[in-house]
């Protein structure tokens, strides 16, 4: 069942109608994102203490590698991100990376289920006008869901759409986590494209303490 108000996902499938996996679906030219993040003043304003550095980046690419220690502002970032591009009329999604890889595992478990093909998570990633992922690198890293993210950023560097990520690590200590999962040939390319992205490390305070 899908949305009566989807202006552009065919064959999303709706557990109920106007919902997305139990969360209710604001993909009216806005994409699959919580009301939280629209609502919740908290995410109109971001801060830390490079922020020039970071909004001059965005401007220019409309997209960055934000990595940087827990609890220093990067889902909040990534919130605030969402908050701009969604008064531009912008279709988001936005996802911790650890909730991608549970949905991958249960969409392959539906179609084998039911035989019905569902519409890709990956597809929708691929095709959304932003895509914010958050905490890359501390998922439970497989081959299939690097095989997938390679897809997803390969598609995105190639046709220039605004990607945003958050990570615990630079480049080069994603590049080790990922290599002990998947091995050097893959990681490298995996890393490789969201570094065109353009890595800038967040400082401040953590906000965790």
């Amino acid at each position: 069942m899908t949305c009566k108000e989807c202006k552009g996902i065919k064959g999303c499938p709706m557990p109920l109608q106007g919902y997305y996996n139990g969360i209710r679906c604001r993909y009216n030219l806005r994409g699959y994102m919580n009301d939280d993040i629209i609502t919740q003043e908290r995410y109109k304003e971001f801060s830390c203490d490079n922020r020039d550095e970071i909004i001059k980046h965005i401007n220019a690419k409309n997209s960055i590698y934000l990595w940087g220690k827990y609890g220093i502002g990067k889902s909040h970032f990534l919130k605030w991100a969402a908050n701009k591009y969604n008064l531009q009329g912008k279709s988001i999604y936005y996802s911790l990376v650890a909730e991608i890889n549970r949905k991958l595992r249960k969409e392959i478990q539906f179609s084998k289920a039911t035989g019905e093909v569902m519409r890709s998570e990956i597809d929708k990633m691929k095709d959304i006008n932003v895509l914010l992922l958050d905490d890359l690198g501390n998922e439970k890293m497989t081959e299939f869901i690097a095989e997938a993210m390679q897809v997803v950023i390969d598609h995105r560097y190639t046709h220039k759409k605004p990607t945003f990520i958050s990570s615990n690590y630079s480049i080069a200590e994603l590049f080790k986590v990922y290599e002990k999962a998947i091995g050097t040939v893959k990681a490298g390319q995996l890393v490789r494209r969201i570094k065109v992205f353009g890595a800038i490390e967040i400082l401040g305070n953590n906000w965790g303490i």
